[in-house]
This record gives structure tokens, sequence and C-alpha cells, in this order.
């Protein structure tokens, strides 16, 4: 079984353990923790994957990440993956986990990259609109890149919107590199 399937069924049955005792929001800001500092310090990410360090230092590396506030169920869902010698699928678990609370709570994620900066009341209009499509709410990021020359880059869950002066001409690049008049061979 791969690594993705297994990191996904440990982070549904964490989910379902935290709907049933009450405790959703502490595991999944303990998740959303565990990921981050996972993405931010390769060092962490190498321990996890790692084969050569015992099971009983990378729980108390993961007690003493989660000794201040953290909910008592992460700790001890943690430790007994890292016990089952999954602590491999960590990194992917708490990943996974984030994606699936969002699912549950009907959260989509969205990412706007525009040429320039936007305003309050464009970004209101369209967190309206996305949202008054998906029927979800909407966390947005935006990001601006200048690379783009005029338009934006939109990203919803899986689907990308590309209106960008930058694209045209790629493609116009590409349109006119292509002559119909030159048999290719």
């Amino acid at each position: 079984m791969s690594d993705n399937r297994i990191a996904h069924r440990y982070a549904a049955s964490l989910l379902q353990l935290a709907i049933t005792q009450g405790n959703l929001e502490q595991v999944y800001t303990d998740m959303k923790f565990l990921a981050g500092a996972i993405k931010s310090n390769r060092e962490l990410l190498t321990l996890f994957k790692s084969p050569v360090v015992k099971a009983e230092a990378k729980i108390k590396i993961l007690n003493n990440l989660f000794k201040d506030g953290s909910d008592p169920l992460s700790s001890a869902f943690l430790g007994l993956v890292v016990r089952k010698r999954r602590e491999d699928v960590v990194p992917a678990m708490a990943v996974s986990f984030e994606r699936q609370y969002n699912e549950y709570k009907g959260i989509v994620k969205a990412k706007l990259e525009t040429a320039g900066a936007i305003d309050e009341t464009l970004r209101a209009q369209i967190l309206k609109i996305i949202s008054s499509e998906t029927h979800k709410e909407v966390l947005m990021e935006t990001t601006v890149n200048p690379d783009l020359i005029a338009g934006f880059v939109l990203t919803v869950g899986d689907q990308r919107y590309e209106a960008t002066v930058a694209r045209e001409l790629k493609e116009l690049k590409k349109l006119f590199s292509d002559n119909p008049y030159i048999q290719k061979y």
C-alpha cells in the first residue's frame, strides 16, 4: 500500500476520533502546527523518514513539540503511529488531515496571483463569486507576481483559471513559431 493511502487512512481515523471526542479544532491546530514545522524544518522531515533514529527518540521529540497546550489526543495518536513504525507517513498524514478537515468543514482553499496588488473590495467580490460557485467557505491567499504583466491566475482546489497577458504572449509566440507552409519531417 502506498504511503499516501496509509497517511490518508491515518488522517481519516484521527479526524473521526477527534469528531467523536469533540476536540476537532484543537487537533486541527496541532496537525496544522506539525505540518508547518515539518515544512519549515528539513531536519524534522529527515527525522521522520529516517529508519536509523529509534522510535523512543522520535516520540520524545514529538512530545517536546507538543508540550505547550496541545491536545492529548494528538500526542497519543502520533505516539501510536510512531510505535507502529509508520512515522515515515507522519508528514503526509498531517497534510492529509488538514485537507480532510477542510472537506469536513466545507472549506475550499483558493490562491489568487495577480500582476499588481488588489484592494479589499475586489478581494471581497472574488471571494463572493468563488463562494457562490463552490457553495463553500473560501480561504484565499493572494500573491503579487509582476511577471504576469497584467491579469490574474486563480486556483481553486485543483482547478486553475489563467487570464494573464504573459500567457497570451506565450500562446502567440507558439502560434507564430508554427509555420503551416513549411513541411516537418
